[in-house]
Formats: C-alpha cells, structure tokens, sequence
C-alpha cells in the first residue's frame, strides 16, 4: 500500500534536493514546494492530502527536472529522451507503490 512515508523513502532527500523540491508535514497533509533558484524564492506550493497526490507532484517535478538536464530548456526532447523519462519515471513509481 502506498503511503507518505514510503513516497518520501523513494524520493529521499538527495532526489528532494536535486529537483528542487521540500516537502514539509503540516496538520492538513504534506505540502510539496517548488524553489525557483532564479528567483530565489519558493515559486509553487501543493497542498497534498493523500499519498497519491504527494507522488503525482514528485513524479511531475522529477520529470521536468529531467527534461531540463536533457535538453538545458534549449530545444524539445528527443523520442529517445522521451523513452529515458517514461522509464525513470516508472521506476521511482513502482518503487512507491511495492511494499
């Protein structure tokens, strides 16, 4: 069964990191924020009540964090690219979802 703890083992703090994301515990759920390093400053907050919505904002972070270290925000991403996110993104999703 998914759970926060879980999403929150798979996306430790290293991959928290790395996409730019905090995920801080209040008494409503878990809020996913977004750092903007251009603005210094946080640039978008998620309010997540369930485990499936924390994950959803992760993977969706994840997956334009890794568009922009293919394609530097300079072009489109290759098919191949593509494939690469689809199958890292798969990853990190049954690693959530398997107990």
């Amino acid at each position: 069964m998914i759970s926060f703890e879980k999403i929150l083992d798979v996306f430790n703090d290293d991959l928290l990191n790395a996409i730019g994301e905090e995920v801080l515990k209040t008494k409503h759920g878990y809020i996913a924020l977004s750092w903007d390093e251009a603005q210094n400053d946080y640039a978008f907050g998620e309010n997540c009540k369930t485990p499936e919505a924390l994950l959803d904002t992760l993977l969706m972070s994840y997956e334009s964090y890794l568009q922009l270290q293919f394609t530097k925000g300079l072009r489109d991403l290759t098919n191949e690219e593509v494939l690469i996110l689809q199958e890292k993104r798969n990853a990190l999703y049954e690693k959530c979802m398997t107990a």
